[in-house]
């Protein structure tokens, strides 16, 4: 996605300055015609990628499911564990205390537009278990937060 991006971004620059250079507006047509075409063909294959890509990202979330952990069984220590779904990515500490969830550091937290889901952590502690309830308005943030949690403990 970002390369057809770039690509339609130096074409319609390439365009610019051809037009603008030339004088002869008679040689200037086919150049013009060429870097126009070019331009909707990039689109185009833009606009493909991105919908095969955002598919891709659909079907990672809709995937997702966060089991529980059996606490009594993890000695106490740091655990780090992250999960990626392509436009959401989460990397967690968990700090295990006493067979208890003493804290959890979101180390990193790639989003679209689920900061409201950073404060799944604290419920997290309050609840002593990563199957909480998503945040309102943040649900696929919430789940990676939650599923990279999962991953730390297991």
């Amino acid at each position: 996605i970002t390369v057809s991006g770039i690509a339609i971004v130096v074409v319609g620059i390439i365009l610019t300055i051809v037009c603008h250079i030339m004088k002869d507006h008679k040689k200037e047509l086919p150049y013009h015609r060429f870097f126009s075409l070019l331009i909707l063909i990039l689109t185009l294959v833009h606009i493909v990628f991105y919908y095969i890509d955002f598919r891709n990202y659909q079907s990672a979330i809709n995937t997702i499911t966060v089991n529980s952990v059996d606490l009594s069984t993890i000695e106490d220590g740091d655990y780090i564990g992250e999960y990626d779904v392509g436009y959401i990515y989460a990397k967690v500490k968990v700090a295990i205390k006493n067979h208890a969830i003493a804290q959890v550091e979101l180390i990193e937290h790639n989003h679209e537009r689920g900061v409201n889901a950073e404060s799944i952590v604290k419920t997290i502690v309050e609840k002593q278990t990563i199957t909480v309830d998503s945040v309102s308005g943040a649900t696929n943030s919430s789940l990676v937060i939650k599923k990279a949690c999962e991953n730390a403990l297991h």
